[in-house]
């Protein structure tokens, strides 16, 4: 799902993702975000602007917490 300021992220099995709007459509436009997650398949990503962090859910490895800069409101 699109982020609350144009950025696109992805959960996988690799990691989380992202994108902005203009690199989305090149092949090298997706980037790792965020550091320490385990090897495991992302089922579900949340943001939470007033802790300013993105929540990936995990497929049996729980919930990571993987800080995220919101704008300004």
């Amino acid at each position: 799902e699109p982020g609350p300021f144009g950025v696109l992220f992805v959960g996988t099995i690799a990691g989380v993702y992202s994108c902005n709007k203009v690199t989305c459509g090149r092949s090298s436009g997706w980037l790792p975000y965020g550091t320490g997650l385990p090897h495991v398949s992302v089922r579900s990503l949340q943001i939470n602007c007033a802790a300013n962090l993105m929540f990936a859910a995990t497929f049996g490895r729980g919930v990571w917490a993987i800080p995220v800069t919101c704008p300004q409101r």
